[in-house]
């Protein structure tokens, strides 16, 4: 069995999240029960080893165009269901809480205009100068400073709804 559906090339995921992959040069090229459509859910991987959940946003032939979710690490591969904060996610009060340090960091990796999303969720500002990776770096910065790492989410990707902004935090990139 695959460990992911499709290939993806980390260099290649635009600020919106959104990547181009090649059923062809996946692992599942030549399962004929594989066939993506817009809406699936899919694994997509590259040669370090990481998986990445996403979600189909557009397919011609080959070519499928998938929406990575930060949060889509294969530990996360379950819907989340709504409700109450993921247990590995901060709550809204530990958001709060570290604002004054959470907006430093952010404006270190290109990052501006925190506010509060879905539970355990930043919906961010990226500078458009800045990619994916400082997404991820500042969500690897603040898991090392504060011990929980928060969802962060640019505010160009698909369906976020902020809430309100993240008090205290820096609004310049």
């Amino acid at each position: 069995m695959a460990r992911y559906d499709m290939w993806f090339d980390p260099n290649d995921v635009g600020p919106d999240l959104t990547v181009e992959c090649l059923i062809s040069d996946g692992p599942r090229a030549g399962d004929p029960a594989f066939d993506p459509e817009v809406g699936d859910v899919v694994l997509v991987g590259h040669d370090e080893g990481e998986r990445r959940r996403g979600r189909v946003i557009g397919r011609r032939g080959d070519h499928v165009w998938v929406q990575l979710e930060l949060g889509g690490a294969t530990a996360g591969v379950g819907p989340y269901d709504g409700g109450m904060t993921p247990p590995d996610r901060p709550s809204d009060e530990e958001l709060q809480q570290a604002a004054s340090l959470l907006g430093d960091l952010a404006g270190r990796h290109g990052l501006a205009n925190l506010r509060l999303g879905d539970p355990g969720q930043l919906v961010v500002d990226v500078a458009e100068d800045r990619t994916y990776f400082d997404v991820v770096a500042f969500e690897d910065a603040v898991e090392a400073t504060l011990g929980w790492r928060p969802d962060v989410i640019p505010s160009g990707a698909e369906a976020p709804n902020p809430r309100g902004p993240v008090t205290g935090a820096s609004s310049a990139a």
